[in-house]
């Protein structure tokens, strides 16, 4: 394809998913996708081709690859978001999760309530009697690495890959997806990150079945506003004060999480 040759991915080395313009294969079953027109706001996926293209990258050239296909995807539609598989022919793990009609997201996340969020798992805590506040940590710890890139960078059996999906931004390609279960709706993906984006220039850059994480322009530049900012992020991931750091410590509270989105360039949320 096109878009990946101009940042130097080698034809043969690219992949596509997809039969048609509304059914998207995976492992012989069907994928139904959405051919209907798009919407004010929204997009339709028909225009951007056949499927879901794909291809394996070089560890050291991957996060650039991501920046130049992420600086072209307000004009070519397609946003691209890493993952990793055995092997350079791999295919993502949330491919079974695509939407039916990436709209339903896209709109329900305009009108969810982050606010609302926020407040119900405070009271949550609160009336669990569960920690929520502690003491700002003295050596916070910070992540400026991806786990699609640098996680498996020396392990032989996993590569990182880039998959092109439907969207001008990353909140648009999430709306191709339809989860749930132990992770946040699809409307809360796209309410949570389109509202970092407009905060700190977040931009989703890596996505597997049990995590995401995001590319930060400009994280909270104060304790006030990275407090609020770790309200929202145990609002968004019920595992977040449960999570490990880079160092291998484990955040237990808002000030943990705080000074983490505080110091990182990389964001990480995973669900257990």
């Amino acid at each position: 394809m096109e878009i990946f040759e101009r940042v130097g991915i080698d034809p043969n080395n690219i992949g596509e998913i997809g039969v048609n313009l509304s059914v998207v294969s995976h492992e012989g079953m069907p994928i139904e996708l959405s051919g209907d027109s798009h919407v004010a706001g929204s997009f339709d996926p028909s225009e951007f081709g056949e499927g879901i293209y794909f291809a394996a990258v070089a560890p050291d050239r991957a996060m650039g690859i991501w920046r130049l296909l992420r600086r072209d995807a307000p004009e070519s539609g397609l946003y691209p978001i890493l993952y990793a598989g055995h092997n350079k022919d791999d295919l993502p793990d949330w491919l079974p999760f695509l939407a039916r009609d990436p709209r339903e997201g896209l709109q329900a996340g305009i009108s969810y309530s982050i606010e609302q969020r926020v407040a119900e798992v405070e009271g949550r805590y609160r009336d669990d009697g569960l920690k929520y506040h502690g003491a700002w940590p003295d050596q916070p710890q910070a992540c400026h690495q991806s786990v699609f890139i640098d996680g498996y960078s020396d392990d032989i059996d996993m590569v990182p890959a880039i998959a092109l999906l439907p969207g001008y931004d990353g909140c648009e390609a999430l709306s191709n997806f339809q989860l749930g279960g132990n992770q946040p709706s699809a409307a809360e993906f796209i309410a949570f990150t389109k509202h970092w984006h407009a905060q700190y220039g977040a931009d989703v850059l890596g996505l597997w079945s049990d995590r995401i994480e995001l590319y930060v322009e400009t994280p909270p530049n104060n304790r006030s506003a990275a407090l609020e900012l770790a309200q929202e992020m145990t609002a968004f991931c019920c595992t977040m004060l449960d999570q490990e750091l880079p160092d291998g410590r484990t955040m237990t509270n808002l000030e943990d999480v705080a000074a983490y989105a505080m110091n990182s360039t990389i964001w990480r949320f995973y669900w257990d």
